[in-house]
C-alpha cells in the first residue's frame, strides 16, 4: 500500500458505488499507507464494503475468485497482478499507465481508462457486473491473450528479439560513429 497505487482514488470509487447491491471490494497488500487507508475506510463508513487482506500468499488463486480487478495506480511498469488476473479469467479495469497497454486490448481483453474519472471506472465495473455475457467473453479473450502472448516461452522469445534488435542498433550506431570519425578526420 503506497501512494503510487492510488488507494485514495480507489476509496472515492468505493464511495461512489456504496449504494450498489451485491458488490464488495478487497484491498490486498501491505505497505507504508496501511494505517492511513484503514483510517480513511473507517472515517467514510466503508467497512461493510471493503475487506483489507494484507499480503496474499497465493495471488492467482485469490484473483480467480474475483469478478473484476481494479488498477487505478498513478504509476505502473508491468503489474503481474494484471497478468495473473487475466490468466485466471478475472476481468480488469485499469488506468492506462506504463506497460498496462501491452497487456490489455481495450474493450476486448479488459478496459483501459485514460483518466482517473470515478464515474467512468464505475460505469465499466457495473457494465461487467450487469452483463454476464460480456464479462465472460472478455474474460475468455483475456485468458487466451495471455496464453498466446505471455507464456514463459513467448516472453523468452520476445526478450531474445529485443536483444537482437538492440545489438543491430548498436552495430548501426558504431558504424555511424566510425563514419562520422572518418568525415571529421578528412575535414581537418
Amino acid at each position: 500500500m503506497s501512494k503510487e497505487k492510488n488507494h485514495a482514488f480507489f476509496l472515492e470509487l468505493v464511495k461512489a458505488m456504496r449504494n450498489e447491491k451485491n458488490i464488495h471490494f478487497y484491498i490486498a497488500g501491505d505497505g507504508p499507507l496501511k494505517e492511513e487507508i484503514n483510517r480513511n475506510i473507517q472515517e467514510h463508513g466503508l467497512e461493510p464494503l471493503i475487506t483489507c487482506l494484507g499480503n496474499v500468499e497465493q495471488p492467482a488463486k485469490f484473483l480467480s475468485t474475483m469478478d473484476v480487478l481494479v488498477v487505478p495506480s498513478h504509476r505502473e511498469v508491468f503489474p503481474m497482478a494484471i497478468l495473473e488476473a487475466m490468466a485466471t479469467g478475472t476481468n480488469v479495469v485499469a488506468i492506462n499507465r506504463g506497460g498496462i497497454e501491452e497487456m490489455i486490448i481495450d474493450g476486448k481483453t479488459g478496459h483501459l481508462m485514460e483518466s482517473h474519472d470515478v464515474n467512468v471506472f464505475k460505469s465499466r465495473i457495473l457494465s461487467l457486473r450487469n452483463n454476464d455475457t460480456m464479462r465472460l467473453l472478455q474474460a475468455e479473450h483475456a485468458r487466451k491473450f495471455i496464453e498466446n502472448n505471455f507464456t514463459v516461452e513467448k516472453m523468452v522469445e520476445h526478450t531474445h528479439e529485443q536483444y537482437e534488435r538492440a545489438i543491430e542498433n548498436a552495430k548501426h550506431t558504431v558504424d555511424t560513429y566510425e563514419g562520422l570519425g572518418k568525415n571529421y578526420e578528412s575535414r581537418r
